[in-house]
Order: C-alpha cells, then sequence, then structure tokens
C-alpha cells in the first residue's frame, strides 16, 4: 500500500466525518450544504483509488467517471456555499440556475453515459491516455466558471461584512484560493496540455486537505476563529498526520509498538495545547463581553445622568428664585432661618446638578471649551470677593497672595473659575478655624495656582482615591455629612480637558493644598 493510497483514504473518510460532525452540531441550511461538499469532496478523492492498483483495471474507467461527477457536484455545492457563508447573499437566480443545474446535469451524465469521459488506456497500472467526451471541455469551463465566480463573489462579500464575519470570509477566501490554485492546476491544466506526469490529477483532491478542516472550523466555532487557534490546530493537524502516517509505514512489531506510543502521546499533547488555546481565546472573549456589556451600562448611564439633571435644573432655578424672593420678604427670624436652610439645601442641589451635567459631558466627549485670553489676577479677586463671606461666616482668614506682573493664560474662563471655585469651596467647607490661602504663580512657562487650608487634611491610604467619582474621606464624611463625593473627580477631569494638570500634598490635622499646573 503506497503513501498516496493511505493520504486518500484518510482525507476521504476524514472529510466525510467532519461534514457529519459539522451537520449535527448544528443542523442548519450552511451545515447541510457543507455535509453535501463534504461528501462529494470524498467522492473525488476515493475514484483516485481506481489509479492505484488496488483493484482491477477494468474498472478505472468507472473511476473517473465517479471523479467527474464528485468533481461537477463539488463545483455547484461550493457556488451555493459561498452565497450563504457566513451571511446570506445570492447571485442572480437565472446565473444561479444555469451555473448549478449545469453542473449538476455533466455530473450525471459523467456517471451514465461517455459524454464526459470516454475510454483510458494503460500499461500496467500506469495511465498512458485519456480519451474524452465532447462535453469535456464543456465540464472544464463550467467548473472553473464556477470557482472563480465563487472567489470574485467571497471577495465582494468580504467588502461588504464587519467584524468577525469578515474575519470569517477573509479567512475563508485565503483558502479557497489556495485550493483552487493547486485543483485547477492538477485537474484541468495539467492533463488539458499535457504537463508532467500522466497521473498528476490524482492529487487534485488533495487541494482540499486544509480547506474542509478549516472550513469546519469557521462554521462551527465563530467566536474563536483567531488566527493563533487556527495556527495552532493546522501546526497539530500536520504533525498527527505525518506520526499517523510513519506508524502505517512500520514494518515491524516493535516499530508498530514505539510509533503507535509516540503517536498517540502527541494527540493527547496536542488535544490539551489545543485546549488551553481555545480556554485562552474563549476567557478573552467573556472579557471583551464583560467590556461591552460595561460600555452599555456606562452609556446607559451617562444618558440618565444627562436627561435628569437637564430634568432637575429647572425647578431647581425656580426654588430658588421663589425662596430668595421669600427671604428678602420675611421679616419673622424663626421663619427666615426655615427659608434660608431651604436656599442653601436647594443651592447644594443645585451645584450637584452642575457637578453631573459637567461629568456626563466629559464622559460623552461633549464638553465645550471656549478659550480665550484670561487675566488670572482678575479672576482670582472675583473667586476672593465671592467666597469671602462663607470665610467669614466660619470665622477664617481668606488670604490671596499675587504676583506684581499680570498673568495671562488661553483657557475657559468659566471652567477654570468653576475648577478654583470648587477647591476654595472644600477648603473652607473643611476647616474648622485657620485660614485658607489662594494663590498665583509663574514658574518660567508655567502657571501654577495654588488653594491651601489649615483643615482637617486627607491620610496617606485616603490620598489616591480622592479623584475618583463618589469618593469621601472617612473624616471628610464625618466633618461634612452632605458632600457627594464627585466635586474633586469633576475638578480633576475638567483641569485635564483644559490642558492642566493637579498636584495634592496633604496631612491629617495639619491641611491640605491643591496646586492646579497649566
Amino acid at each position: 500500500m503506497n503513501f498516496l493510497i493511505i493520504l486518500t483514504l484518510i482525507f476521504s473518510i476524514s472529510v466525510f466525518l467532519i461534514g457529519i460532525f459539522v451537520y449535527f452540531k448544528k443542523r442548519g441550511k450552511t451545515e447541510l450544504t457543507f455535509l453535501f461538499f463534504s461528501l462529494f469532496a470524498g467522492i473525488w478523492a476515493c475514484s483516485n483509488l481506481f489509479y492505484t492498483g488496488i483493484i482491477p483495471p477494468t474498472l478505472y474507467n468507472l473511476s473517473a467517471k465517479i471523479a467527474f461527477f464528485g468533481a461537477s457536484f463539488l463545483g455547484a455545492t461550493l457556488l451555493y456555499f459561498v452565497q450563504i457563508f457566513p451571511k446570506e447573499k445570492y447571485l442572480p437566480r437565472i446565473l444561479n440556475f444555469f451555473l448549478i443545474g449545469s453542473l449538476a446535469l455533466i455530473g450525471i451524465l459523467s456517471l451514465f453515459s461517455d459524454l464526459v469521459v470516454k475510454n483510458i488506456k494503460y500499461v500496467d497500472t500506469t495511465i498512458i491516455e485519456k480519451e474524452y467526451g465532447p462535453l469535456y471541455p464543456i465540464f472544464g469551463l463550467l467548473f472553473l466558471f464556477s470557482l472563480i465566480l465563487s472567489i470574485i463573489f467571497s471577495l465582494f462579500k468580504y467588502k461588504d461584512l464587519k467584524g468577525v464575519p469578515q474575519k470569517q470570509s477573509g479567512y475563508f477566501l485565503l483558502w479557497l484560493f489556495l485550493s483552487f490554485i493547486l485543483g485547477t492546476f492538477t485537474n484541468l491544466i495539467c492533463p488539458f496540455f499535457k504537463i508532467g506526469p500522466p497521473n498528476i490529477s490524482q492529487y487534485g483532491s488533495l487541494s482540499l486537505i486544509f480547506f474542509i478542516p478549516l472550513s469546519a472550523i469557521a462554521i462551527l466555532k465563530y467566536h474563536l476563529f483567531e488566527i493563533k487557534v487556527i495556527f495552532t490546530e493546522i501546526l497539530v493537524g500536520i504533525i498527527s498526520f505525518l506520526l499517523l502516517i510513519n506508524f502505517l509505514l512500520s514494518k515491524s512489531a516493535f516499530e508498530y509498538l514505539w510509533k503507535g506510543i509516540l503517536f498517540l502521546c502527541f494527540l493527547l499533547v496536542g488535544y490539551f495545547l489545543i485546549k488551553s488555546v481555545y480556554n485562552e481565546i474563549h476567557q478573552r472573549e467573556k472579557l471583551q463581553q464583560a467590556y461591552e456589556k460595561l460600555k452599555e451600562l456606562d452609556r446607559a448611564k451617562t444618558l440618565f445622568l444627562s436627561i435628569a439633571s437637564h430634568q432637575l435644573r429647572t425647578p431647581l432655578s425656580i426654588i430658588k428664585g421663589y425662596v430668595s424672593y421669600l427671604l428678602g420678604e420675611e421679616k419673622d427670624k424663626e421663619k427666615k432661618n426655615f427659608l434660608k436652610n431651604v436656599y442653601d439645601a436647594n443651592e447644594r442641589l443645585i451645584h450637584l446638578v452642575n457637578d453631573l451635567l459637567d461629568i456626563s459631558r466629559l464622559e460623552a466627549g461633549r464638553l465645550e471649551l471656549n478659550l480665550e485670553k484670561v487675566d488670572l489676577k482678575k479672576l482670582l479677586e472675583e473667586i476672593k470677593n465671592e467666597m469671602q463671606p462663607l470665610a467669614q461666616k466660619k470665622k477664617l482668614q481668606f488670604l490671596l497672595e499675587l504676583p506684581q506682573k499680570e498673568v495671562f493664560l488661553k483657557t475657559d474662563k468659566e471652567k477654570l473659575k468653576e475648577v478654583i471655585f470648587n477647591l476654595v469651596d472644600n477648603a473652607i467647607k473643611y476647616t474648622k478655624k485657620g485660614k485658607v490661602i489662594l494663590s498665583l504663580k509663574k514658574k518660567k512657562e508655567k502657571v501654577e495656582i495654588e488653594v491651601q487650608d489649615t483643615g482637617i487634611g486627607i491620610s496617606k491610604e485616603e490620598l489616591p482615591y480622592i479623584f475618583d467619582t463618589f469618593q469621601r474621606g472617612k473624616q471628610a464624611q464625618k466633618f461634612h455629612p452632605y458632600g457627594s463625593g464627585i466635586g474633586l473627580f469633576v475638578v480633576k477631569e475638567l483641569t485635564s480637558a483644559l490642558g492642566g494638570k493637579i498636584e495634592v500634598e496633604s496631612e491629617p490635622g495639619k491641611g491640605s493644598t491643591f496646586r492646579l499646573i497649566f
């Protein structure tokens, strides 16, 4: 038994088993078409056994007829398969009917008549001459055209697809093209122009040796369609196949024993290798799915924040206006105190809504900046004047330290004011006694704005997390229980959007220093 017989037998049985496995795994239109494709590929391959001398030469004509029968239906099923995999898109009905119908008809005529193959002459078991019928050129043209059309159609489908289906289509197209080149050369070009040995067509069916199993992977494992997995499977498959051939060519019992053990050991190692790669890809896919889910939830959260913030803004502004009017009109001290509490609570809500709006815009990438040349000394003086009453109410010193020269910065004035306002507000809020210092420094090409206080400070453990959303230190929660935990997050993100960075130094009980650098 020569090498070609062993190879053909293994291939013929394997492709048919692969087709059955694929079909019973999913049982869809694609899988059924692939089953027939595998069946005709196996028939085409099996016909080559008649050329090897293991059966009487009287049956060699039948072998050629079976080969053309399998090849005709192989071309027809392939043309239909490329139209439904990985997504359905069809050729015009007339073209489909003509090509698929013509190939099927030629396949039947080749099996039951001499219209495609008339006679094959031999010397011993070597083919020396083939006599073809009048339909042979038509078969060749139709088969070649269907293959070329399948490749071109797959190429156009590839351009229209996206994501994983496009990847699948790309690899399928590559394998189809390589198989087409080899099969056309061995079964059409060489026999027709009498190139190479007279029995070269025997090797044509082996052009599908990788196309069938790799197409099966594409059908069954869309989500595992990664080049890393494919190359691992190809490598394991090739080595396993060579070891099996080596085992079958053994000449003694001892050779059968040690080569069989080697083959089985490699199969075991190969199985675990492929499984480990599958697991790796599977874990990566699960992480990707989780990531996509989180992105979806994050978008929903951002949308909710934006809608909720806009809906809250109007009624809060109306409440502020009415309460402000009542405060001016009310003479009773107790009632005025109640109204003041309502006013302060409403102000906290307005501040929170503004922060939420900033967060939603930052995360959605819709933050609009109005860049202009800003006089930083005047800006800090404005903030000092606005925040001075709050510091006086707590009996804190509020100092402003400015350089003698003017300092300008191209930035968004309102956004920068919001950042500094937040830092000063926090400094006053979390300082029980002492002072708050707002300072401006010009260092070479850099501008530094510092907010320093003598407040409760931040521990080393909590310092790395203070700019995260909804994060507040334990001391901050005790000292001021009404904070939202998003102010410093907004400060950091706005500073970054303005092209700057923020630094912080702090020690519990001794205060904090926040430094903006632009």
